[in-house]
């Protein structure tokens, strides 16, 4: 935004991004304990209190109304104003935008940026679709990035072993992040020997589905400077 004063990251937090349904011997976690997770890891990070945060933007898909509001609670409700968020795939980046744009605009000083989830197994349909096209199953994924894919390739020129490269691109930094929903990388061939999902889009083209948790912690540099 123009004429905005400068706006810094305090802290960050990061959940390990898994499978928490506590199947096959995997942890029970609910989206507002990866929430609050993230949270207090960027509290810790940041080196202030809770009750330092002065607004609140929660991302979310699945984690149903007022998501944010839940997961907050776990740590304590303290009067801020807490905005859910739901933007799909850009949730998340849409309440760091958000409250990058608070602390610009002088409305507050320190703002939380959150964004959590845990996902529903299984193909994962949209109701952001119309009805015809529903019926036509055009709206459970992956078909639907497949349709977009080959529309991408037609008017790019783009091809299938474009998109595999960003698979093994992903892959690669993954290996890097302890964090990672996956950390083993994956070379072409592994790309194109697995199974076929949705021309032209195969298993390890697709993202996987992962439960976890981030926030940021943005605040003034003056309000920086002030606890350093």
């Amino acid at each position: 935004m123009k004429n905005g004063r400068a706006v810094v990251v305090a802290g960050v937090g990061l959940t390990r991004f898994d499978s928490y349904d506590g199947q096959k011997g995997r942890p029970k976690k609910e989206y507002y304990d990866l929430g609050s997770e993230a949270i207090l890891k960027a509290l810790d990070e940041a080196g202030m209190t809770w009750k330092e945060i002065q607004a609140a933007f929660c991302g979310s898909v699945y984690c149903g109304t007022a998501s944010g509001h839940q997961t907050i609670s776990n740590i304590g409700m303290t009067g801020i104003p807490i905005v859910n968020v739901e933007n799909a795939c850009s949730s998340g980046s849409s309440a760091f935008r958000l409250a990058y744009q608070m602390v610009a605009a002088e409305i507050y000083d320190v703002v939380l940026a959150a964004g959590f989830e845990s996902m529903p197994r299984g193909f994962i349909r949209s109701t952001a679709w119309p009805e015809w096209q529903r019926f036509m199953g055009f709206n459970v994924q992956p078909a639907a990035y497949a349709m977009a894919a080959v529309r991408y390739m037609e008017e790019t020129g783009a091809t299938v072993e474009d998109f595999a490269r960003v698979s093994v691109k992903n892959r690669r930094h993954g290996a890097l992040n302890p964090n990672a929903r996956f950390q083993k990388p994956v070379t072409l061939d592994e790309v194109f020997s697995s199974r076929m999902i949705a021309q032209p889009l195969r298993l390890l083209h697709a993202c996987p589905l992962a439960d976890g948790g981030a926030a940021v912690i943005l605040c003034s540099k003056d309000k920086l400077k002030s606890k350093s």
